[in-house]
């Protein structure tokens, strides 16, 4: 969501957090913070991940959603990048206390259907002599991140009024007796969560192809047995106690599970989708995620 507001409110961001598919294998991510640290020496720099997969658009839009709410007077720096150094927009969008630093290639999806937003297109040519260069993370974010967080706004060019790209999860669906959802993210632990985020509804069994799982659980346990619960985020995964479920299976984002819940309302049967506004991973209208279910931590749980 777009904020009308003409011009940038004066958010002085006390922390920069880092979000790329750099890995620890190359320097890149250090020399982000040796180029901010430079220019503006009273914020901090942290690490959200630099460990998303490399060119994962949608992963990195989805741990900037689930993560966010989580701090205030930060400014989140995007940098998962397949088409770098081409003519494709590089954004600011600020509001609820927070920034945001991205390309233009979906990364703010999730976030914006959440969040009033006020959105500037970053002036590139103050940088780098205005070339387009294979490293804009250093020659481009970094800068204007050390900038815009001690209240530099010189780097905006103007409000960006053009329809940011978007990138849209699949919505559950019902068929017949079976809800359909998808893997919409795999964690470090192997932990596989789906776009199905109904806690009303408990689970007898989820299947695809020829796993199986049918233990519904509020803990990572027992060990070496296949479990399903409802995360520390509401959505539902599903896990290997002591072990790894995507690498046992070889899950990838994107695969699909039939869940079997205990009842189906005549009136759910009757719908094509899932309510959007009770399911939905996007919690699509609503100003604040849902606040962290009351469930005990385990494997994978923060």
């Amino acid at each position: 969501m777009i904020e009308k507001e003409l011009e940038p409110s004066p958010y002085f961001y006390e922390t920069i957090a880092l979000v790329t598919d750099f890995s620890d294998g190359s320097p890149f991510a250090g020399i982000m913070k040796g180029v901010i640290r430079k220019i503006n020496k009273k914020v901090s720099v942290i690490d959200l991940n630099n460990f998303i997969p490399p060119g994962d658009i949608k992963t990195a839009a989805f741990e900037i959603d689930i993560s966010a709410d989580y701090f205030e007077k930060t400014l989140f720096v995007c940098v998962v990048d397949p088409g770098v150094a081409t003519a494709r927009e590089i954004l600011f969008a600020e509001g609820f206390s927070n920034g945001f630093l991205a390309p233009d290639n979906g990364i703010l999806s999730y976030i914006f259907e959440r969040k009033k937003m006020k959105l500037f297109k970053v002036d590139r040519r103050r940088y780098a002599g205005g070339r387009r260069t294979t490293f804009d993370g250093r020659d481009v974010f970094a800068p204007a991140a050390a900038e815009i967080a001690m209240g530099v706004r010189e780097c905006l060019a103007e409000r960006f009024e053009k329809k940011i790209k978007r990138i849209i999860l699949p919505e559950p669906k019902i068929k017949n007796t079976e809800i359909i959802c998808e893997i919409i993210y795999v964690d470090s632990f192997g932990n596989c969560w789906t776009n199905f985020k109904a806690c009303k509804h408990k689970i007898k069994k989820a299947s695809s192809g020829g796993i199986s799982v049918t233990k519904m659980s509020n803990t990572y346990a027992p060990s070496g047995k296949n479990v399903m619960l409802y995360n520390s985020f509401g959505f539902l995964e599903f896990a290997l106690p002591d072990g790894n479920f995507a690498e046992k299976y070889g899950i990838k984002t994107g695969m699909k599970f039939k869940l079997y819940p205990l009842s189906i309302s005549p009136l759910e049967r009757g719908r094509r989708k899932m309510d959007p506004l009770s399911i939905s991973p996007l919690e699509r209208g609503r100003r604040k995620m849902e606040p962290p279910l009351n469930l005990p931590l385990g494997k994978g749980e923060k």
